[in-house]
């Protein structure tokens, strides 16, 4: 019996010649996981990502859409368009905060860019700001946006936000640890490690708490909340 293409409206005598036509046709998009058959191309690769989480550039499929929003952020689908003040080069924002935060840029250190984000905390609060406290950073927050363009302008003047008045000392907004001199601090920014702190830093649209901004920021790429 020959066999029929609806789609297509045309009769094949060889299953073999229907098969090829099948493989061959642009208007035989077929679904790499369940073999779906669509029209075209954009309706099967909607279909793939939205039913299978799945990368139809990669013929690959992830268990959640946060997964498959990580590859697409990938090196291989993003490539590296975001630059550390050290002149390496990452796909994502959150890959410069790890990058710091594990001691791998020679500009800037871990602690360093805690201080930071703490001290750009207290100068954007309308309030009294406790110095040490758990940090709440919005997806917008430039520290998730360009994290090199946040620090060089939370550095400008940074010791004045640090400066404690009463002590006449300075203080580290990330650990706590006191200095008397800026030279002190600027020193122990530079040196301490970035475990060293207690601060957690906060989803600003769920309940999450992550030890690290990059994990923070991680999250907000992944679309998780």
């Amino acid at each position: 019996m020959a066999a029929y293409c609806r789609r297509c409206q045309r009769s094949f005598v060889h299953n073999r010649a229907f098969q090829d036509h099948l493989d061959d046709s642009s208007r035989h998009n077929f679904c790499f996981v369940c073999d779906a058959d669509f029209p075209d191309s954009d309706g099967r690769d909607q279909h793939q990502r939205d039913q299978h989480n799945a990368c139809s550039d990669c013929d690959r499929a992830f268990d959640t859409p946060s997964q498959l929003s990580a590859h697409l952020r990938s090196e291989k689908h993003a490539g590296r368009q975001y630059s550390c003040a050290c002149n390496e080069d990452f796909s994502s924002p959150a890959g410069i905060l790890l990058h710091i935060e594990r001691g791998g840029c020679t500009e800037y250190s871990g602690h360093q860019l805690m201080h930071l984000i703490s001290v750009g905390i207290r100068r954007d609060a309308t309030g009294y700001c406790k110095p040490g406290a758990n940090v709440t950073i919005p997806p917008k927050s430039m520290f998730m946006k360009d994290p090199i363009k946040a620090i060089r302008q939370q550095m400008q003047g940074h010791t004045k936000v640090a400066y404690h008045q009463r002590n006449q000392n300075y203080v580290c907004q990330y650990c706590l640890d006191e200095f008397e001199y800026t030279g002190g601090l600027g020193k122990h920014l530079a040196e301490a490690d970035a475990k060293e702190g207690d601060i957690r830093y906060d989803c600003d649209d769920c309940d999450r708490q992550f030890d690290f901004p990059s994990g923070l920021c991680q999250h907000y790429e992944s679309r998780c909340c």
